[in-house]
């Protein structure tokens, strides 16, 4: 099962620094169990690898504003867990958005081994 949640909410206005040529979503990575941050996940923009996660799990993504009123995807990954997709779809948003992301810790089958060369 994946977990997701997205809330809007607006940064201090120091820290856009009144930019309107930008676009921001910050957030962070959640184990969804435990409830704690995961430190340096992935994230990806569609199809790009963009960032990692702090060691607080934060992240940061400053896009230029032709993001701000389309749909598209931003996938989350982490070594152990389900990759987590999510869709913002941003055509009456503000310049700013605020988001908690949830993966799943993965099954992990004991009996199967995988050879690499």
């Amino acid at each position: 099962m994946i977990i997701f949640m997205i809330c809007h909410k607006p940064f201090a206005q120091n820290k856009i620094k009144n930019d309107s040529s930008k676009y921001i979503i910050s957030g962070i990575v959640y184990d969804s169990t435990l409830k704690r941050a995961l430190p340096n996940a992935s994230l990806k923009l569609g199809s790009r690898n963009i960032l990692t996660t702090e060691n607080t799990g934060r992240f940061k993504l400053v896009l230029s504003t032709k993001y701000s009123k389309k749909k598209f995807s931003i996938t989350a990954s982490y070594l152990g867990y389900n990759e987590n997709k999510i869709w913002i779809d941003n055509r009456n948003s503000k310049l700013t958005s605020e988001i908690a992301i949830y993966l799943s810790a993965a099954n992990i089958d004991h009996n199967k081994v995988v050879i690499i060369q």
